[in-house]
């Protein structure tokens, strides 16, 4: 119990950041939220073809895989602690998701159900705080379209301004990058001995 106050806590900063929140939507977000113990290499399981949760990341990384058309699987996204992730296309519409997340490290997420996010809906904020995650979910996929167009050694260098580079698996990196596992932990050889 202690720990999920300690960790709503740390939620609730991250979101007055964003914007002003209201004692009664802290109270309403902190009987919403779950305390989730998880383990590395895990996947966190979703027991429908749609994603029923959000979640809050307390101190995991986590690495989002899509599968494309043509069946093979890629890292669509990493995630930090204190970043909020889902697939929002399915969470908000309740349409099946071709995302997975695995748990690359770390040992605790809050997580919201989507029954309670409704709940939520009925205060100001909860659009505001949507429109903001949405905001910024659009400025990481500019940056990663961005990050296509540079060089192998390029792409490994602006990445690791935004991620601990030589503490993620080389296979998540590699797929986050689009680069074969060779050709990225040549880069990153280089990276390291330039920094």
């Amino acid at each position: 119990m202690e720990f999920k106050k300690k960790n709503i806590s740390e939620l609730l900063s991250l979101l007055r950041e964003w914007i002003p929140i209201t004692a009664e939507f802290e109270k309403a977000l902190y009987r919403c939220m779950e305390l989730q113990l998880v383990r590395a290499k895990k996947e966190l399981t979703i027991l429908s073809k749609d994603i029923h949760y959000a979640w809050f990341s307390v101190d995991c990384w986590i690495a989002e895989y899509r599968t494309l058309t043509s069946g093979k699987e890629e890292v669509y996204t990493i995630y930090g602690p204190k970043q909020i992730f889902t697939d929002i296309n399915s969470f908000l519409t309740e349409t099946a998701s071709n995302h997975k997340f695995m748990i690359i490290s770390g040992e605790r997420l809050l997580s919201i159900e989507r029954s309670n996010f409704q709940y939520l809906r009925k205060f100001s904020e909860t659009a505001l705080l949507l429109e903001h995650y949405m905001l910024q979910q659009w400025e990481l996929d500019r940056w990663h379209s961005e990050l296509m167009t540079y060089s192998d050694y390029e792409k490994v260098s602006h990445f690791a301004k935004k991620y601990p580079i030589n503490d993620l698996p080389a296979k998540v990196s590699s797929s986050f990058l689009r680069m074969t596992p060779s050709r990225f932990s040549g880069a990153r050889l280089l990276f390291n001995k330039n920094k």
